[in-house]
């Protein structure tokens, strides 16, 4: 029996001690925050310049907004436990384990902190947005199970395998540019993806996105993709950004009659005639590649944004008929700089220009 109330009370010191901790701040005068600037944006989130921090005010605070604070030391957010929202962006942040309790945040940012290890995130499984982007990471196992995420940003990193991302099923938005990704097999499933950007990465085969039917936004610039048919049933696509490639058929987007924002610059195309029925086409950019005929523009009356710099064309035909139709005029610019125009080009330029066209050549 002694034995049985002596552990008691031992266990008693123990729960005491635990608690004296967390509230010896608010009873002793104590700030909780190692970091004056981190305590800075509490108190101003809190509305509270000066005067004692005491636990209940940081058990209310529900959004912390400090980004660019030169904070360093993370110490004294475990507190914070009721926070749905909070930015450290840009802050020089090594240790994130002041984080790893706070299972009520929805959205969190942490780009451009310098942070390495994102473990102390593994069990904030509530979490819907995270920026993790421009911090030099490799290593995403800890957010295998953040299934909740709906927004993910990875942009900016040294990321390969996006293998823990399988399971992140109802993501939408996935922001993954600038790594060095080439296997796009972990996102067969994400098929909820409205918004998908990996430019800059290591790409060539695109057969994994074939079944991404509800995206409206893909961005594939600067990698090395030559097929582009898997692209070829993702109807709802508005903007498609496939610049410094190296494709040269664009059969595939021939049906992809929603684009209204086409990149595809700097790839070894000659042939436009895919895209004459896609008249929605508000921008569309082709420096840089192979192309002399332009018949396939005539009818694209929507066009406002055309980039054709660096090509082989002599003759502006199609463009005249496209200004003629109420396609080209006010508001309309045209860039045909290092071009080998004929006379018939350059009289042909004075015309556009005079309906209200601005050409560059």
């Amino acid at each position: 029996m002694k034995k049985f109330s002596f552990r008691l009370v031992g266990l008693a010191l123990i729960l005491g001690g635990v608690a004296s901790i967390s509230s010896c701040f608010s009873r002793c005068g104590k700030s909780p925050f190692s970091d004056p600037n981190l305590e800075t944006a509490v108190r101003e989130a809190l509305g509270k310049p000066t005067g004692k921090i005491t636990a209940d005010d940081l058990k209310g605070l529900q959004t912390l907004k400090a980004e660019d604070r030169a904070i360093r030391d993370l110490s004294g957010l475990e507190h914070c436990s009721a926070l749905v929202q909070l930015d450290l962006g840009s802050n020089p942040i090594a240790d994130l384990s002041p984080l790893k309790k706070l299972e009520r945040l929805r959205r969190l940012s942490l780009e451009r902190t310098g942070v390495k290890d994102l473990k102390p995130l593994a069990k904030l499984t509530n979490l819907t947005a995270l920026d993790v982007s421009a911090n030099d990471l490799t290593d995403l196992s800890a957010l295998a199970k953040l299934t909740k995420l709906s927004e993910l940003n990875l942009g900016g990193n040294s990321v390969s395998d996006l293998g823990p991302l399988t399971k992140l099923t109802q993501l939408t938005v996935l922001r993954a540019h600038m790594n060095a990704v080439a296997d796009l097999t972990p996102l067969a499933d994400l098929t909820n993806l409205r918004t998908l950007l990996l430019s800059d990465n290591k790409i060539s085969d695109l057969q994994p996105l074939s079944q991404h039917i509800y995206l409206t936004g893909l961005d594939l610039q600067g990698n090395t993709i030559t097929d582009l048919s898997p692209l070829a049933e993702l109807t709802d696509l508005t903007q498609l950004q496939l610049g410094d490639n190296k494709v040269s058929n664009l059969e595939p987007l021939a049906h992809l009659a929603r684009l209204t924002r086409l990149a595809l610059w700097n790839n070894e195309i000659s042939d436009l005639s895919p895209l004459a029925r896609l008249t929605e086409l508000k921008e569309l950019t082709l420096y840089s590649n192979r192309i002399s005929e332009l018949a396939p523009l005539a009818g694209l009356t929507q066009l406002r944004q055309l980039d054709l710099h660096s090509n082989d064309i002599s003759q502006l035909t199609a463009l005249v008929q496209n200004s003629d139709a109420g396609g080209l005029g006010e508001n309309s610019q045209v860039n045909l700089v290092q071009n080998p125009l004929s006379d018939q080009a350059l009289q042909d330029i004075a015309y556009l220009q005079s309906q209200g066209v601005e050409v560059s050549h």
